[in-house]
C-alpha cells in the first residue's frame, strides 16, 4: 500500500524557548514597535515542537518523551530541559501518518542575546488595533457565555432562525458579514462564509463553503443565496509555490443591507513596518510582534461544535506563501498580551474561518485559515481577488462586472513610515 507523500504529511518546526538567568533589558524603539534586548546566562536550552498539520489527514499530535529524565514535554510541544544529556521527544499522529521523532542534547550552559516586541508605538496602526481589542474586553470573563456568537441557530438551510448572543464580547460590533448557516459541502453547516462584495463571498480552497449560504443582519433578516461559481486558488501566480488557498465565490443573488469585509491596502507595511520583518524564532531578532485579531472558530472551549468568536495574535512570517500566520505563543520574557485569555486554539474545521481585526470600527479582513496556524495574507492579493470576482461576474453576465473591487479602510489618521 502506498504511503503518504510529502504534500500529504505533517511537518515539524522546532522553536527555541530558552530559560535565561539574571536578564537584563535595554529597551528600544524600531518604528512602530518597542522592543527590549534582553541578556543573560542560559539555564536551559528548551524548546517548542510546532506542528503544521497534513491538508489530507487532519489530527491532533500527541508528544512524549522517550527520555523524561532528560527533558519533559507537555501537550502544547513545550520541551522544558530535567538534566544535562540527549534527550528524545516523539510526536505522534492517528494513521496513516505515524510517528516523527526530535533529537537534542540538552544543557544548562551559555548565554543568550535576543530581542522580544514589548508593545506598539501611540499613534500607529498596531497600537490602535490592539487597544480596541483590549478595550473590548475590558471587565469581561472568558466562557462559551461571552464567545457563543448565537444562544441558538437551527441550521436549516429552509427555514433558518437564528438569535445572536447579546452577551458576546464583541458587544455592538456587526458581524453581519460572516455567514451563519451553509450549505454542508466540505465545510459543514456551520462552516463560515465571508461577504467581500455583495455578490461575493471567499473562503478557503480545500474547505469551501457549501452551495448554499446564509446570512443574517443586524436587523435578524435572513438572506438565502446559492454559490453559481468558483474560482479556486486565487493569486497563486504570486506565490512562489504556485498554489494559496483563497477561494471566490459568486452568488446567485445580491446580499442586501450587509456591509461586506474590507482588506488592508496594498501600501499595509508602511503602516505596520515591522511586521514583515518576523523571522523564525530561534534567531536573535524581533521575537513575535503581536497583533490581536478577532477569529471565528466551529467549536467551543470544551471541543463541541458551536459558533464563537475568540481573539487570536497575528505575525508575518514572510511575503510568500504564508503571508499571514496567527498562533499564540507564550514564551518566557515575551509579552503577553491582555487579550490572550480570550484565545481559542484552532482545530480540524476551522478551516475557511476568517481572521479579522478593527480599524475605526471597519472589518478588515486578514486572511482565512488554512493549516498550522496560519494563511495567506490577502492585502497581498487585492488585484488578484478583484480579477476573480469580476470574471466569475462577467461568466455570470452581470451588467455590474468590471465595477466590483474589495474595500479598504482609512489609514491616513495613522503613522506612516
Amino acid at each position: 500500500m502506498r504511503g503518504v507523500t510529502s504534500e500529504q504529511d505533517f511537518s515539524l518546526t522546532v522553536n527555541e524557548n530558552p530559560a535565561i538567568a539574571a536578564p537584563v533589558y535595554s529597551p528600544f524603539v524600531d518604528r512602530d514597535a518597542n522592543f527590549s534586548t534582553i541578556t543573560g546566562s542560559l539555564t536551559a536550552n528548551n524548546f517548542i515542537i510546532s506542528v503544521t498539520p497534513s491538508l489530507v489527514f487532519p489530527g491532533t499530535p500527541v508528544f512524549e518523551s522517550v527520555t523524561p529524565n532528560t527533558a519533559t514535554v507537555d501537550a502544547a510541544g513545550a520541551v522544558t530541559r530535567v538534566a544535562d544529556g540527549d534527550a528524545k521527544i516523539l510526536v505522534r499522529f492517528p494513521s496513516p501518518l505515524g510517528v516523527r521523532g526530535v533529537a537534542r542534547r540538552m544543557s544548562a550552559t551559555g548565554s543568550t542575546t535576543a530581542k522580544y516586541f514589548q508593545s506598539f508605538v501611540s499613534g500607529t496602526l498596531g497600537a490602535h488595533v490592539n487597544a480596541t481589542m483590549t478595550a473590548m474586553v475590558s471587565g469581561k470573563t472568558p466562557s462559551d457565555t461571552t464567545k457563543n456568537l448565537f444562544t441558538s441557530n437551527n441550521y436549516s438551510l429552509s427555514a433558518p432562525a437564528a438569535v445572536r448572543n447579546p452577551n458576546v464580547f464583541t458587544g455592538s460590533i456587526d458581524l453581519s458579514a460572516i455567514s451563519i448557516i451553509n450549505g454542508s459541502g466540505s465545510g459543514g453547516y456551520i462552516h463560515p462564509a465571508m461577504l467581500i462584495s455583495p455578490r461575493h463571498i471567499i473562503g478557503a480552497t480545500h474547505y469551501q463553503p457549501g452551495s448554499t449560504v446564509v446570512f443574517m443582519g443586524a436587523d435578524g433578516v435572513m438572506q438565502v443565496a446559492n454559490v453559481i461559481s468558483r474560482q479556486n486558488h486565487v493569486g497563486s501566480a504570486l506565490t512562489l509555490s504556485g498554489y494559496t488557498d483563497i477561494q471566490v465565490a459568486y452568488l446567485d443573488r445580491a446580499i442586501t443591507g450587509i456591509t461586506p469585509f474590507k482588506t488592508l491596502p496594498g501600501n499595509w507595511r508602511t503602516y505596520l513596518p515591522t511586521g514583515h520583518r518576523e523571522v523564525a524564532y530561534g534567531s536573535s531578532e524581533y521575537k513575535t510582534i503581536k497583533l490581536a485579531a478577532l477569529t471565528k472558530t466551529a467549536h467551543n472551549s470544551n471541543g463541541g461544535n458551536a459558533d464563537q468568536i475568540s481573539i487570536t495574535e497575528v505575525i508575518e512570517l514572510n511575503d510568500t506563501d504564508y503571508g499571514l500566520s496567527a498562533v499564540i505563543y507564550n514564551l518566557p520574557f515575551a509579552t503577553v498580551l491582555p487579550t490572550q485569555a480570550w484565545h481559542s486554539p484552532t482545530i480540524g474545521g476551522d478551516s475557511g474561518g476568517p481572521v479579522f481585526i478593527l480599524v475605526d470600527g471597519s472589518l478588515v479582513l486578514l486572511m482565512c485559515w488554512w493549516v498550522g496556524g496560519g494563511g495567506t495574507n490577502l492585502a497581498d492579493m487585492n488585484v488578484y481577488i478583484n480579477a476573480a470576482m469580476n470574471s466569475l461576474a462577467t461568466a455570470a453576465g452581470d451588467p455590474a462586472a468590471g465595477t466590483y473591487a474589495l474595500s479598504h479602510p482609512d489609514l491616513s489618521g495613522f503613522t506612516s513610515y
